[in-house]
């Protein structure tokens, strides 16, 4: 077969291929979300507990 098809699928070919699990459903783009959400509230808790150290020890010099 051709890599490049000219037509689209047809709906009976689009059924059979949700039926199968080959297509992207909404579930798989939330968790997507989900997944990149907490890695990105994950790194940026890590820089904030290291500025609080730092501002923990500029602290404890001053007093």
């Amino acid at each position: 077969m051709s890599s490049n098809k000219t037509e689209k699928p047809t709906q009976k070919k689009l059924k059979d291929s949700a039926k199968k699990g080959q297509s992207f459903k909404s579930k798989d783009f939330i968790i997507a979300c989900l997944i990149l959400c907490g890695a990105q509230y994950l790194i940026s808790m890590g820089s904030f507990v290291e500025l609080m150290g730092a501002y923990r020890r500029v602290i404890a010099q001053v007093l």
